[in-house]
């Protein structure tokens, strides 16, 4: 099944949902970082619902340590600036039982509307 991170009909979105690595999906516009989608892997690696990590207005970065925040907002913006570019980097994302940390790699995809997906 070919999916594009800008097109994900239900059963690409479906399919990502249940994977069990973890792997989110984010739009970036602005200084906005807006979840779009949530794997299995990623719920159970953050110990939280998919409904908790992806909810209306939710941002990636309310879930970075907020100490890590400035080395995440960093990663997206290299990101956003080299699209098709794949960043690395590190930082912890805030789990239900606590901090965790966790390697992150991210690549931007441009769309139509000028916002990009990571």
């Amino acid at each position: 099944m070919a999916c594009t991170a800008s097109d994900l009909p239900d059963t690409c979105r479906q399919a990502l949902e249940k994977l069990p690595i973890p792997l989110c999906v984010l739009r970036a516009a602005g200084d906005e970082y807006r979840l779009l989608l949530a794997s299995d892997g990623m719920c159970s690696l953050l110990g939280r619902s998919r409904g908790e990590i992806v909810r209306p207005g939710g941002s990636l970065l309310e879930l970075v340590a907020p100490e890590d925040r400035g080395t995440a907002r960093a990663a997206a913006e290299y990101a956003r600036m080299s699209p098709r570019a794949e960043s690395r980097v590190t930082y912890r994302l805030r789990c239900a039982a606590g901090d965790l940390r966790i390697t992150c790699s991210a690549m931007a995809e441009r769309q139509p509307d000028g916002s990009f997906l990571i």
